[in-house]
């Protein structure tokens, strides 16, 4: 009815005035200028500057007129938080532009005939948000961060990381409580001067340091040292202290993985170099070819599963992470995309705390442990492979020498070698069986419930570590035996 709206058109005009007046003066300065509690954005004065972004402004979503859309909502929502950011975090007072024309009111009930409020919004939003990128990237160097936490604290640096791990094996050997701070620190700061870390910027060595956490009686220095790197201003809002910890939980996972493939490649030159010396005592070359063998095992699982977490989880993570902080326009699309990362890397590595991931990551910890023993075995057979040498060598110079007695001489040597040598292999020998039967009953289980896992790269990981069915095989043969 042309009369009705005559009449009521110029009243909704006016009415809406007020809400013009609010949005443009939070996109323009980042003011809420609301008496009556009648703005969609709402502030909390009581927040602190590290969570201005997250709770000091809230988009009351109940409160946002039938003739704004949702989009519009967040994109006056997000420009007016950028300002606030840009002045009180970034400390940066940089007036961005100044309408000297806002859009009429009639602009925003007549959005389908005219996009004048439509292009204001667009246009400052941009203005607004290409302005704080351009200062997260080139005052704070916001990329150069992440690239940072790719290298060190996801391990992507694998020369320092390989010789920090070489230099810090006989601290990190001792049990947690015997491990101090400041003799780790000056271990990092050799590997640092010594590998590719050096060239990194003055600001980024500054940053990287190291943490001890809790320590408990059974610990090792392995389990309670932790890379870690700090943030100050503006990047404190994009990694947080939540975010902190997420990727100390990664490190620390990644961490035992480069452990467990040290000490399994550490067990292979062992054996390969005392192969003459076991070739020396043919009554165990049994035991010693089953070690080879285990060694094999074992070196091919951890490897298999240091491949999946380095390339399938965080190699592919991190392309899509940087497509999407390449494209993303605003801070909030840039902390939506680092973490998402973070929760698809904490699900693929089964730490995000679900039910089926605890199951996981504790079978995963029981292998782990399995591979320590072993490695333990390794050095006892070692150790006594050695003793048993240098026992017979008097007699063996005796021997060469003619001054050996047939009878005293060689009962002496028989008496020892069964009562000395023989049970210490023996006992050798058992435990040694005992971690080959656990070893692949763990890994037989872990492959069970990586087989039932909703995510898909976890269920591949399992056709990768038994791609011929060889424990499958095993377990069968076990049963029917």
């Amino acid at each position: 009815d042309t009369l009705q709206q005559s009449i009521l058109y110029p009243l909704l005009y006016n009415c809406t005035i007020p809400i013009r007046d609010m949005i443009v003066e939070w996109i323009c300065n980042g003011i809420i200028n609301d008496p009556y509690q009648e703005f969609f954005v709402s502030t909390d004065k009581m927040v602190s500057e590290e969570k201005l972004w997250y709770d000091k402004y809230t988009l009351r979503v109940p409160m946002i007129p039938s003739f704004i859309s949702m989009e519009q909502a967040k994109k006056i929502w997000i420009t007016g938080k950028s300002i606030n950011f840009l002045r009180v975090v970034c400390k940066d007072r940089t007036m961005l532009q100044i309408l000297k024309t806002p859009a009429p009111s009639q602009s925003l009930f007549q959005q389908q005939r005219s996009t004048e409020f439509q292009d204001m919004i667009v246009s400052v939003y941009n203005d607004t948000t290409r302005y704080l990128r351009s200062i997260l990237d080139d005052k704070y160097q916001m990329m150069d961060h992440f690239k940072a936490i790719k290298r060190y604290l996801l391990l992507g640096q694998g020369d320092f990381i390989k010789y920090l791990m070489d230099l810090m094996e006989n601290e990190l050997n001792k049990a947690a409580n015997q491990v101090f701070y400041h003799n780790l620190q000056s271990l990092m700061d050799a590997a640092i001067r010594v590998t590719n870390a050096q060239y990194e910027s003055e600001d980024i060595i500054k940053r990287l340091d190291l943490r001890l956490m809790y320590v408990s009686p059974s610990e090792l220095g392995w389990d309670v040292c932790c890379l870690d790197y700090k943030f100050d201003g503006p990047l404190r809002t994009i990694f947080t202290e939540e975010n902190s910890l997420r990727y100390m939980r990664i490190f620390n996972h990644l961490w035992r993985v480069k452990r467990m493939e040290y000490t399994t490649c550490g067990v292979w030159k062992q054996l390969i170099k005392s192969s003459r010396q076991f070739a020396a005592i043919p009554e165990i070359s049994d035991m010693t070819h089953s070690c080879f063998v285990m060694s094999n095992e074992m070196t091919k699982f951890v490897q298999s599963v240091n491949y999946y977490i380095m390339f399938e989880v965080l190699e592919c993570s991190w392309s899509d992470l940087l497509s999407k902080l390449m494209e993303a326009k605003d801070l909030e699309q840039i902390l939506e995309a680092h973490d998402d990362s973070l929760l698809k890397i904490l699900t693929r590595l089964h730490l995000d705390g679900h039910e089926t991931s605890q199951e996981l990551a504790k079978q995963l910890r029981c292998i782990f442990d399995l591979i320590l023993n072993f490695g333990a075995i390794i050095q006892r057979l070692i150790q006594c492979v050695e003793t048993e040498l240098a026992a017979r060598k008097p007699y063996q110079q005796q021997q060469r020498h003619g001054t050996f007695t047939k009878n005293n001489d060689s009962d002496a040597e028989v008496q020892r070698f069964h009562t000395v040598f023989k049970p210490q292999l023996k006992k050798i020998k058992s435990d040694f069986l005992i971690v080959k039967k656990a070893f692949r009953d763990a890994v037989l289980k872990f492959l069970q419930q990586l087989k039932s896992h909703p995510d898909i790269t976890l269920r591949s990981l399992s056709f990768r570590l038994n791609f011929n069915e060889v424990y499958k095989v095993s377990h069968a043969l076990k049963s029917t035996a």
